[in-house]
């Protein structure tokens, strides 16, 4: 099968050459003039993969194929495409999820306008709908005043798999509002997703008993449980005097089923068009979030302030990553200058919102940073992060008290001209973290880490990047330890600019370990349109001699590129 596959991408890369070649492109070019543009890639991808004393991290080859075409009318509308083919397709994850890296996309857009079809992704706000993957199709407008979207597909589908079982995710979602996104606006938003039973469910095993739905948090080995999930929220967004003073806005509300075979509840006073989106049962919660922030941007400075909660019971399955049980307030300041800025900012964050835990922890995070140019080649900054965790816990198990600081120090000074060396860079990084409570002592850490590197030219088309790194650190009682990080790559340029080379060595040690890697990547351009890229690494490494510590690795990478 991958065999197949090669072939297929060595005749497409033969296929590209000649299509570069041929008339097609002139056509295009003669039909469109001023109307018609058309832009994007072509591309193919191929991987040999090899490692010797451990286990495979990845397939032993791979090969893909895209395609990314955007096609313009009149620079009032275009289409684009998004279309990938891998032959990882058809593998499958931890969760058996397939076809997840086989892709077609499709997105025409206009003036007050867009629509998708195929695979996409698609952002309401954070809290409703926001970094999922949706195979499907939806639209969104804004003609004059009027806002309106929908979205509808799948986020999840289960493969075949021996002993497991599983659920495709379908989500619809859509929104409605006033206003330009350019200006001031709102929307009344809403997103349902709901488990259904995938093709490829396992039957449970007869030996295994069914899980008990009225005990919330159990997970029975072979099955997985179909959740429910209704969100419905509004978001708005306030921009004044030429968006000097920017004012946003949002809160959601959110009904959750962990189990859809649990028992249903008694609805009778749910209203009946919330019942039939929804239906609440034993394994059922709700909750509700919301934030709200402010920004005001002067010539030199911008100052924002913000809050958000997000209560504990509330969970939207549209939303990729969301933490819950949360109540921030966040302060940040930028000041900008002519051969100066600085930015600074202050977080605090708490949970056990609603009193059901014995200890409350608050998190205090302060971020800042100093940029400064003191003369034309001298470019230096200064930047620190401080976060500290606690609890007002008594006892010694329940306390919280951690405290983490990172300061630092980055310097560049540039030559430039015909020198040898025309630009140093140095670096310098302190971190500490500390936890008062004696049970865990030995998670303490120190380090410090220096590293310098310099970029030299050997001639008009030769450069040479030497990189020197130097970390010590110390964890709980145990005795300073150190890294050192040495590389140097060398660049060329040739053949009038066409081709480009570039190899490294890098070597890295410490008191258990050594490891040794070296790569070397070639870059032609076969036309104005055409590059060919080839590269090949390998890693080496030896551990502290225990058996199956040593391995080496290698990766070969091959791909070519035609820009339309």
């Amino acid at each position: 099968m991958r065999s197949l596959w090669f072939a297929i991408l060595l005749l497409l890369i033969s296929a590209s050459d000649l299509f570069s070649q041929t008339g097609v492109p002139s056509v295009v070019t003669g039909v469109r003039g001023e109307a018609i543009g058309l832009s994007g890639e072509i591309g193919s991808y191929g991987e040999y993969y090899s490692i010797s004393g451990r286990d495979a991290r990845r397939p032993s080859s791979s090969a893909r194929l895209y395609f990314r075409p955007t096609l313009s009318f009149y620079n009032a509308a275009s289409i684009s495409f998004n279309i990938l083919l891998s032959t990882e397709g058809s593998s499958r994850s931890a969760r058996h999820q397939v076809n997840q890296i086989n892709q077609f996309g499709v997105q025409p857009r206009w003036k007050w306008g867009y629509a998708n079809a195929g695979d996409f992704s698609e952002s309401y706000t954070p809290l409703t709908l926001n970094g999922l993957t949706i195979r499907g199709g939806g639209f969104a407008i804004n003609p004059g005043q009027l806002r309106l979207a929908a979205t509808g597909g799948m986020t999840r589908r289960i493969g075949a798999a021996s002993n497991e079982g599983g659920f495709d995710r379908e989500i619809y979602a859509g929104r409605i509002g006033v206003g330009r996104e350019s200006r001031s606006s709102f929307d009344i938003l809403f997103v349902r997703v709901r488990d259904i039973p995938s093709k490829f469910q396992a039957v449970l095993p007869d030996s295994i008993d069914p899980p008990d739905s009225t005990q919330i948090g159990t997970r029975i080995e072979y099955t997985e449980t179909p959740q429910e999930n209704l969100v419905v929220g509004a978001a708005g967004t306030l921009k004044l005097f030429s968006d000097a003073l920017v004012v946003s806005t949002e809160a959601s509300g959110a009904a959750y089923t962990r189990d859809m075979n649990s028992p249903e509840l008694d609805n009778d006073k749910v209203p009946s068009f919330v019942s039939k989106l929804f239906t609440p049962r034993l394994s059922s919660s709700a909750d509700f979030a919301y934030s709200a922030g402010i920004q005001l941007r002067l010539a030199r400075m911008t100052l924002k302030t913000g809050t958000r909660y997000i209560g504990p019971g509330y969970t939207s399955l549209g939303v990729a990553s969301l933490l819950t049980d949360l109540r921030e307030f966040s302060w940040g300041a930028d000041i900008r200058r002519s051969n100066w800025s600085t930015t600074a900012a202050v977080t605090r964050q708490n949970d056990n919102l609603v009193g059901s835990k014995l200890h409350t922890t608050v998190r205090y995070t302060y971020v800042g940073s100093l940029s400064i140019r003191p003369t034309q080649s001298w470019q230096m900054s200064l930047l620190g992060n401080l976060l500290t965790l606690r609890n007002h816990a008594i006892s010694d198990t329940a306390l919280v008290s951690f405290t983490t600081l990172s300061a630092g120090t980055n310097q560049m000074v540039m030559f430039g001209g015909n020198k040898l060396v025309q630009a140093i860079g140095m670096n310098y990084l302190y971190t500490r973290s500390s936890d008062d409570n004696i049970f865990r002592a030995a998670n303490r850490f120190q380090s410090h880490t220096v590293s310098a590197n310099a970029n030299m030219t050997m001639g008009r088309n030769v450069w040479l990047i030497p990189m020197i790194s130097l970390v010590t650190s110390r964890q709980g009682s145990q005795k300073w330890g150190t890294l050192e990080t040495y590389s140097l790559t060398p660049q060329w340029r040739t053949l009038n600019n066409r081709l480009f080379v570039s190899s490294g060595i890098g070597f890295t040690k410490s008191s258990s370990s050594t490891s040794l890697l070296t790569d070397i990547a070639a870059n032609y351009r076969i036309s104005t349109k055409i590059s060919l890229t080839a590269s090949l690494r390998r890693i080496g490494f030896q551990g502290d001699g225990q058996q199956g510590a040593d391995y080496g690795e290698y990766v070969a990478i091959i791909k070519l590129t035609q820009r339309l």
